[in-house]
């Protein structure tokens, strides 16, 4: 029964994700709109056929890709006494591992940071040499009272905030979005995640979600050491597209979940949860 149940589940998700690449692309051309919208009938590997031929030509493929898969992208991780360790390591581990140039910023007076349970962690750089730079990609790991300290460096905030109003990407894990971000008053009218520890604050500053991970605009919010790593491929998919998700997942033997793609909507991916990498990118690989 699971051959075909797993069949049954494809084509349903590939059903109820093609109107939605559809309205991606209006000036499609009627006769291909009628053929994908009538794709119902067609066998898994016609649907896969046309969702690909509706993501060549989408708005996403030809505008976000084009304009940013730079081969070198340039990150920014701040840490702080106090910071969570793992998830500090998480974010830049992965990025690295996605070709990204990832700085990490000590906003303490040394490049040491007394991270959480004990560890150590040695900054790149301090936070006073990255003023000037321009990065692709800010995120900022949580941790107690890591987190405070990042929200009380006025120079940390300045370089996010202008960041941001440059229409950049940026993130934050566990207690930050809640501590940090909705401060500054970079998570206003936006929805959003944070550690279950600190959601009452988060709904002082957005519209608090219970997701593992979740984007919307140009931030990426997530909850905790135990959702870090696919938080930190969210941050590879923002920044380098889908393929290089299943690039870097695979050698990792990453059991990765969809959840707020851009490219995917809800019903694939909540179809999609559980299965095995392949069957996750199944949809692709037809």
């Amino acid at each position: 029964l699971w051959p075909c149940f797993l069949q049954q589940t494809r084509e349903m998700a590939l059903r109820h994700s093609i109107p939605l690449f559809l309205s991606l692309k209006p000036s499609l051309p009627p006769t291909q709109r009628r053929t994908i919208s009538q794709s119902s009938s067609f066998s898994v590997s016609a649907m896969a056929s046309a969702l690909k031929k509706v993501l060549s030509l989408s708005p996403y493929n030809n505008t976000f890709r084009s304009s940013n898969c730079r081969s070198l992208k340039q990150v920014l991780v701040p840490i702080a006494n106090g910071t969570e360790p793992m998830e500090a390591v998480i974010i830049v581990d992965v990025l690295r591992r996605a070709g990204a140039e990832v700085t990490v910023a000590s906003v303490e007076k040394d490049l040491r940071a007394d991270a959480s349970w004990g560890l150590k962690l040695i900054a790149d750089t301090l936070i006073a040499d990255c003023t000037q730079t321009t990065f692709d990609l800010i995120s900022l790991p949580g941790g107690m009272p890591g987190a405070s300290t990042l929200r009380d460096c006025e120079l940390l905030e300045n370089l996010v905030k202008k960041h941001a109003a440059d229409g950049r990407i940026y993130a934050a894990v566990c207690a930050a979005p809640a501590v940090t971000l909705g401060p500054w008053g970079l998570l206003k009218g936006l929805k959003a995640t944070c550690h279950p520890s600190v959601m009452d604050k988060l709904s002082l500053f957005s519209t608090a979600v219970e997701a593992r991970f979740y984007h919307d605009g140009q931030s990426v919010t997530s909850r905790g050491p135990g959702t870090t790593m696919e938080f930190s491929l969210a941050l590879v998919e923002r920044l380098y597209g889908i393929d290089k998700v299943i690039e870097i997942a695979g050698p990792m033997v990453c059991r990765f979940c969809f959840m707020h793609y851009s490219l995917v909507n809800q019903m694939f991916l909540y179809c999609m949860r559980g299965f095995t990498r392949q069957e996750v990118f199944g949809i692709w690989c037809v």
